[in-house]
């Protein structure tokens, strides 16, 4: 019996495949055991497309490849793919398995497909999708394909078999890089802005205040009046001192009275002198033009300010903006790690920006024979379990190259499928299997029928039943 997990995969081969009314083929039943490189010939249109379709159909399921709109063949309401794999022990069967897609048409026309897994006693896996994905991981990989895509797609390619897919680090990258060049943008704004700013080194940090300015003029004024005032004092006292040394003649017989008197009123006028000497007028001129300047200055003012503002908005860019090329750089990095430490199907094999790189050279630098080489070499890594490579479109490989292809997977004992438009009878000789008008006229052994429920056997409700593959 089948189990349904497996802790270790071992190799197994395609040993025989069968089909019967199947896209164009009718009947065809091909033993596949021993032979490495196996050559699909035929001419256009005789079925040997369908024939790699059909095992694709069986081996992929519908969730691994493009399904067919019309998988039976035009006129039959049923037909099946089977596939003969050799055993395996870690599955508990040595003796092989049995891969069966079958297909029903419905009383109404539709198309049923039905998938099944088969040990050697006839005993299906529980879960048979899960099961053959498990041994067919990379089932759609096509090495001529890889071989022939452009660069970018074959990178790609490379990058999703092994778990290199960037799509999520290059969406970031992008985002941040979008952010940086609008910082950027915007720092050299304000960078214009900041050198168009012009203004006084003496410009003073703040605006200068015209109502202050205005009344510290008033106070000056009235304070000058003061002085004047006593200035005016000082002098009619002079006058007053005048006066008495006039009159002191007149008045000898006040001289003692008058002569105390003017001693009284010489100290005080000396006193008052010393004072008023002390006093000085304020510069009401000097404050009236800092008046009139005031509107200068505090314009001045205003563009230090500003040009203040605008370098500490010019910092903070200047930081984001390095903080964004930090975070380039740290992706960078990161791809560029997860790149070294990739587990590449080949040793020598790469990726850089340019794409796939072999030995350190560009991938299309090689020749075509060490193309297609490396591209098998690939699908063996990728497949290891089950040791079968299927491939469309091989007339341009050459006869050396064909044969290098054989030894290579001679060497490694795993299968290929190649399909092969044939021109010529030589081309058919080269080829194992001939396909014509949906037989296999050159390659077949005799059909087997299947042990499936014949069309008479089929009760009206398995007609009418909805199971499908998954």
């Amino acid at each position: 019996m089948l189990q349904k997990h497996a802790r270790r995969m071992e190799s197994m081969k395609l040993l025989k495949y069968e089909v019967s009314n199947v896209l164009r083929i009718s009947d065809v039943n091909l033993n596949m055991d021993g032979h490495h490189l196996v050559l699909f010939g035929g001419k256009n249109g005789q079925g040997k497309s369908s024939a790699i379709k059909a095992l694709l159909m069986a081996l992929c399921g519908k969730s691994g490849m493009d399904w067919p709109d019309i998988a039976l063949k035009d006129g039959e309401n049923k037909g099946w793919v089977r596939v003969h794999l050799s055993g395996d022990a870690e599955l508990h069967d040595d003796k092989g398995f049995i891969v069966e897609l079958l297909l029903r048409r419905r009383r109404g026309g539709n198309v049923i497909e039905e998938f099944r897994v088969l040990d050697s006693a006839g005993e299906e896996a529980p879960e048979p999708r899960a099961l053959l994905k498990r041994l067919y991981e990379f089932r759609a990989f096509d090495p001529l394909s890889f071989e022939r895509a452009k660069p970018k797609e074959r990178a790609d390619m490379l990058r999703r078999l092994v778990g290199l897919d960037f799509d999520a680090l290059d969406a970031e990258r992008k985002e941040i890089f979008d952010k940086r060049t609008i910082v950027n943008r915007e720092g050299k704004a304000l960078a214009s802005r900041l050198e168009a700013i012009q203004y006084p080194e003496d410009t003073p940090d703040g605006k200068l205040s015209v109502v202050q300015l205005v009344s510290d003029k008033e106070k000056a004024q009235a304070h000058n009046r003061m002085v004047d005032r006593e200035h005016q004092t000082l002098k009619e006292k002079k006058d007053e001192l005048v006066k008495l040394a006039e009159e002191r003649e007149k008045l000898q017989e006040r001289l003692v009275k008058i002569t105390q008197a003017k001693a009284e009123q010489e100290a005080l006028v000396a006193k008052e002198e010393q004072r008023v000497a002390e006093l000085c007028k304020l510069d009401v001129d000097a404050i009236q033009k800092r008046i009139q300047d005031a509107d200068e200055i505090n314009s001045n003012v205003e563009k230090k300010l500003q040009a203040l503002r605008l370098n500490e908005e010019l910092k903070d860019m200047r930081a984001k903006a390095f903080k964004l090329n930090a975070d380039l750089e740290r992706i960078d990095r990161e791809k560029q790690e997860r790149l070294e430490n990739a587990a590449w199907p080949l040793p020598n094999m790469s990726l850089d920006e340019t794409g796939v790189l072999m030995d350190g050279l560009p991938f299309e630098q090689a020749s075509k024979a060490q193309r297609v080489l490396a591209s098998v070499k690939v699908g063996m890594a990728l497949n290891p379990k089950l040791k079968l490579l299927v491939c469309e479109e091989g007339n341009d490989l050459d006869l050396d190259t064909l044969k290098a292809l054989e030894d290579v997977l001679t060497a490694n004992d795993y299968q290929m499928i190649l399909e092969f438009v044939t021109r010529s009878q030589e081309d058919e000789d080269r080829c194992c299997v001939v396909f014509k008008e949906g037989k296999a006229v050159k390659g077949d052994d005799r059909p087997l029928l299947p042990d499936v429920l014949s069309e008479d056997e089929l009760s009206d409700d398995e007609m009418d039943s909805d199971v499908e593959a998954e």
